[in-house]
């Protein structure tokens, strides 16, 4: 997995010219970087979640695509999270008196989705 800075600017302005043609065009797995690879897997995760939070950050509306391909946009930012939460799991001790660790991951995780619920 090594989506070069290179490839993050290239995505960036994709993004930013024309939001809904390059999510559609990630999504149905065309996107090439300028090395000449495909984006697949977890890096199509990481770039469609990348362009979906800066679309946020800067626009109110998701787009036209967002509404017609949902079930599908709305996977790869769920599996961001969870890749997050596996690269974080981190043993943390428990406060006094309580035996064993926590899993710092898992308490993460359970945050950001009890936030989610809000």
């Amino acid at each position: 997995m090594t989506l070069a800075t290179v490839g993050l600017r290239t995505l960036n302005v994709d993004f930013e010219n024309d939001f809904n043609s390059t999510v559609v065009t990630i999504l149905d797995g065309a996107y090439t970087l300028p090395d000449g690879r495909q984006l697949a897997g977890v890096e199509k995760d990481l770039a469609l979640t990348y362009g979906c939070r800066n679309r946020a950050v800067h626009h109110l509306s998701g787009g036209r695509v967002v509404n017609r391909r949902f079930t599908e946009v709305r996977q790869p930012p769920m599996n961001t999270l969870f890749l997050a939460v596996e690269c974080l799991r981190v043993k943390v001790r428990r406060p006094r008196g309580r035996s064993g660790t926590a899993d710092f991951g898992f308490m993460m995780f359970t945050n950001c989705v009890m936030f989610t619920m809000l």
